[in-house]
């Protein structure tokens, strides 16, 4: 009894793995008639002869509405262009036009203007340092004189 149920375990485990190969030899074929499925409906959809006539007809209508649409188009930039330039301005030249001429900085000056500029820093520090210097020494005194 033991070896028949082993048989037939083994059996029906057979029996399914031959159903799962041909299911999964079976989905690509699946897929190639579903595209070739798809493919024929887009063929059956391609308009006959007469719907060939309507296109065109739609075409030549959609041509003339753009034609018109760019006419329209030119038309309004034309009458914007002319309010835009128009001969009565709303201000009047009373005069020459003024120049103004301005020259470039030589380097000779460039390099003058920056030696001046670190000797005035230069002479700020040290005198915010000599101030700094007499505040502390002043501060010190009075501690010492307070101390006595």
């Amino acid at each position: 009894d033991l070896a028949s149920q082993s048989a037939d375990r083994q059996y029906r485990q057979d029996i399914v793995d031959e159903v799962t190969t041909a299911a999964l030899q079976v989905i690509p074929y699946e897929t190639e008639i579903a595209y070739y499925e798809e493919l024929l409906d887009e063929v059956r959809a391609i308009p006959a002869a007469g719907e060939a006539e309507e296109i065109d007809e739609e075409f030549a209508r959609t041509y003339e509405d753009v034609q018109t649409a760019i006419r329209q188009t030119s038309e309004i930039y034309h009458l914007i262009s002319d309010n835009l330039n128009t001969s009565a301005n709303l201000y009047t030249v009373r005069g020459p036009v003024d120049f103004h001429e301005s020259r470039g900085i030589s380097a000779r000056r460039l390099a003058l203007i920056g030696l001046l500029l670190w000797m005035i820093a230069v002479a700020s520090i040290l005198v915010w340092a000599f101030i700094r210097y007499r505040i502390q020494a002043e501060e010190i005194e009075e501690r010492l004189k307070s101390e006595e």
